[in-house]
């Protein structure tokens, strides 16, 4: 899968697709993490869907035309941005036939805590090939994936229904790495012009709507509730300490931390639950927070801290 690129896709589709699902070989695709990757490059990206922008059309094909000796080169244009680099002599001619395929703007996972970044993506449980292959699957781990950017993700319906994308979705999709000038929405907005601007992109060939960012394990969680006494005893003891003593402030903490919401009714979310903790010394409040803070970190998938300040509202939200 290394040396795939698009024209071997389009040329090669019921066979790229065998090999990319067959068991092990998805987790294999190295994770956008930099924008030094070469463009072309087969990558995978995980990231929330931000916003989705209106679909536009492209020519299905296109000939490359030689203007001295009228030899032509057809040419595939799904799953690229632009039409390959022109000699002297030549020209482009577009085909008929319009296709269509949507945008979505998409962000790296907002919140996504290091120990959630540092699970492995592979299921294989040996420790002597954990160790041999620690290396690599260090850099194909989510903790590699410091690409801070927004990207664009083109997905074609003929290959993945975008009916069932909805925005704030956690995707991970594969595909070529890209780039393309992208006109911004903005546009809209009465008395600002639209701005177009040059980003990465990611022309997907599949698409994975994620429920947990933690894969499955069924051994692990088989040990986990065998031993949920214990942790649940554990837990209680280490959040005690950290809130100073408070047995049932604890109890209350860790409700909050497995709470979720369980019901929607039009704006109203009922199961969703708020902790206030209050009653801390003044002396050790603000260093206190932010070390209550870190242990949380530890304990869920995804948190944010944010100060109630003013500076830090005007600057965060």
């Amino acid at each position: 899968m290394d040396t795939w690129t698009a024209d071997i896709w389009n040329g090669n589709e019921e066979e790229c697709k065998r090999i990319l699902n067959e068991p092990g070989n998805w987790e294999k695709v190295p994770l956008l993490f930099d924008d030094k990757i070469a463009l072309g490059t087969f990558v995978r990206f995980k990231g929330m869907i931000q916003d989705m922008l209106n679909p536009e059309y492209y020519s299905s094909n296109y000939k490359i035309i030689n203007s001295e000796n009228d030899e032509f080169t057809l040419c595939q244009a799904k799953y690229h941005s632009s039409t390959k680099n022109l000699k002297p002599g030549e020209e482009v001619v577009f085909g008929d036939t319009l296709m269509e395929r949507q945008i979505l703007a998409c962000i790296p996972i907002p919140g996504l805590n290091e120990w959630a970044k540092d699970v492995t993506n592979t299921n294989q449980n040996a420790e002597s090939q954990l160790e041999e292959n620690i290396s690599k699957r260090i850099r194909l781990d989510p903790a590699c994936q410091k690409y801070p950017k927004e990207i664009f993700i083109f997905v074609y319906p003929e290959d993945i229904n975008s009916n069932e994308l909805k925005l704030n979705q956690i995707v991970e999709v594969v595909g070529f790495l890209d780039r393309r000038t992208i006109q911004d929405d903005n546009g809209d907005l009465e008395g600002q012009s639209s701005i177009a601007k040059e980003t990465h992109c990611i022309h997907a060939v599949q698409l994975k709507l994620l429920k947990t960012l933690i894969p499955d394990n069924e051994e692990m969680y088989k040990s986990i509730w065998n031993d949920a006494p214990n942790i649940y005893a554990e837990l209680k003891f280490v959040l005690t300490q950290a809130l100073l003593g408070d047995s049932l402030a604890a109890d209350y903490l860790l409700f909050y931390l497995v709470s979720t919401i369980y019901n929607r009714q039009t704006v109203l979310v009922p199961g969703k639950f708020s902790l206030n903790i209050r009653g801390i010394p003044h002396d050790i409040g603000q260093s206190y927070t932010k070390h209550l803070y870190s242990l949380i970190s530890y304990l869920v998938v995804k948190s944010e801290y944010l100060p109630i300040q003013i500076h830090t509202m005007n600057n965060r939200i």
